[in-house]
């Protein structure tokens, strides 16, 4: 706020450290299993199966059970990774590269590439140039 002396808890004082994105899933289980095949940490499925939680190195996603189609389809997460050619190789061998989503240098500095889950919510994994 213009004129506001009090210090911004969403500021550069380091209040907020990092988002943790709760993302649809039609079955919990199914999406936990593919981000393991990746080689993320699974963390725990809580009430029976209707709330999941995953480590992807340094990242965390949340998810939560929806049985609604669109909702997924148009869910999405963009997630940094240091080295994007081993995790492209990696996608690519399990054949789940979005035909629309290679990897790409776009114009932004990132080199990128796309994912979908099992429930269709879209992930993109970037190298920040």
């Amino acid at each position: 706020m213009v004129g506001n002396t009090a210090a911004n808890p969403l500021g550069s004082d380091g209040a907020a450290q990092r988002a943790v994105p709760v993302l649809p899933s039609r079955n919990i289980q199914e999406t936990l299993n593919f981000f393991n095949d990746l080689g993320a940490h699974f963390t725990s499925s809580v009430n029976e199966g209707t709330y999941g939680l995953l480590r992807i190195g340094g990242a965390k996603i949340h998810f939560f059970l929806s049985d609604d189609k669109n909702l997924s389809e148009w869910s999405s997460c963009r997630i940094e990774v240091g080295d994007i050619d081993v995790l492209y190789a990696l996608c690519t061998s399990k054949g789940i590269v979005h035909p629309n989503g290679p990897l790409q240098e776009k114009p932004w500095d990132s080199r990128e590439f796309v994912i979908l889950d099992p429930s269709g919510v879209l992930y993109t994994f970037a190298q920040v140039l």
